[in-house]
């Protein structure tokens, strides 16, 4: 994915008459700065455009090739000339050799990860906003009803692996739910597991539902000493032992996909109504995107796949044909500049 924005502005004098001029940053993912260039302005109806610089990149941030000069480079921090690293506000960063040159401030919380290594081996899909802390989604998996827990956890993980996501994952009883509800920390997720007959009005509607207000996820109510959920994944109707945990798996991973649509919406500036309004119809761009089985469809109309499978299956896929997968990678990547630190108490 390449993406767009404006970092300087200068001026240039076209017919004696001072007319501004834009340097434009194109970006990937990850905040690498892929292209920049300028637009002469000849006439009212035309224009050239001239590139400035442009850079591939190895994964770890080292320069494969390079035409122009850019000072802001590997996740759009500045590359220093005489030395070639990058300055990343707590460290220095060396991506010829994929490390840090002095110790991580939060090493003592990696004990089993070096403590120069970068975004713990994972530079396709994570970044180091400031040279302390890598960003990983966390998704809080609430057990109610009993079953394998470890199992479903699991396979939450594969799913979004599979796409390219890498996240963490933390069982914890209602009464833990309770006591962190609601969540409001951007990165930060959570679905319920639970065992209950199917209402026709009530709570328990649904296989499965998020319940979100104002980005807040509310994960655990109580009332008269009983703890509740309105955000679930429900196994109720599931009575294949050998499936339900996976059924389970992959139903929170549509869940959680709701949630994390939802945070990014809101961080690019939807209001809530537009969320709804795009939201409502199944054919719609939004969360249910029916074109194709994919992981954001309706999971009572996909057949939800059985068991395990070393392989992303069509309905487990994050699509990029409805930019869901490019929005989420932006967003993760964003967040991080803007020094949130996601999976992490």
């Amino acid at each position: 994915m390449i993406g767009g924005g404006i970092t300087g502005v200068f001026t240039a004098k076209i017919a004696d008459a001072p007319i501004p001029e834009f340097v434009y940053y194109l970006y990937d993912h990850l905040g690498n700065t892929r292209v920049t260039y300028s637009v002469e302005v000849k006439t009212p109806t035309q224009i050239e455009p001239t590139v400035l610089s442009a850079t591939d990149y190895y994964p770890y941030g080292k320069a494969l090739r390079t035409y122009g000069k850019e000072r802001y480079q590997s996740t759009y921090h500045e590359r220093d000339v005489e030395s070639g690293f990058d300055y990343r506000g707590a460290r220095f960063y060396d991506s010829d050799v994929a490390r840090f040159n002095s110790l991580d401030p939060h090493a003592s919380d990696y004990a089993s990860w070096s403590d120069y290594s970068y975004v713990l081996g994972n530079p396709l899909m994570l970044i180091d906003s400031d040279g302390k802390d890598p960003i990983i989604p966390k998704i809080y998996l609430v057990d109610f009803a009993g079953l394998d827990m470890d199992v479903i956890s699991g396979h939450v993980r594969d799913i979004f692996a599979k796409n390219g996501f890498e996240v963490t994952t933390e069982i914890i009883t209602p009464e833990q739910a309770l006591a962190i509800t609601p969540l409001d920390q951007q990165g930060v997720y959570g679905v319920s597991v639970i065992n209950t007959p199917r209402q026709k009005d009530g709570p328990y509607q649904f296989l499965g539902h998020s319940e979100i207000n104002h980005d807040l996820i509310l994960l655990a109510w109580e009332d008269n000493g009983n703890i509740g959920t309105t955000t679930y994944v429900n196994s109720n109707e599931f009575s294949n032992a050998a499936y339900r945990e996976y059924t389970m798996g992959y139903l929170a991973s549509h869940e959680i996909l709701h949630q994390m649509l939802e945070q990014a919406y809101l961080y690019y500036g939807y209001t809530e109504e537009e969320i709804k309004t795009m939201f409502a119809s199944s054919d719609s761009d939004g969360e249910h995107y029916d074109s194709e089985p994919n992981l954001n469809k309706d999971g009572r109309n996909t057949k939800i796949p059985e068991g395990a499978s070393d392989k992303l299956r069509p309905q487990e896929q994050i699509l990029n044909s409805n930019d869901h997968k490019c929005l989420l990678q932006s967003f993760f990547s964003d967040v991080g500049s803007d020094n949130y630190f996601l999976g992490r108490d």
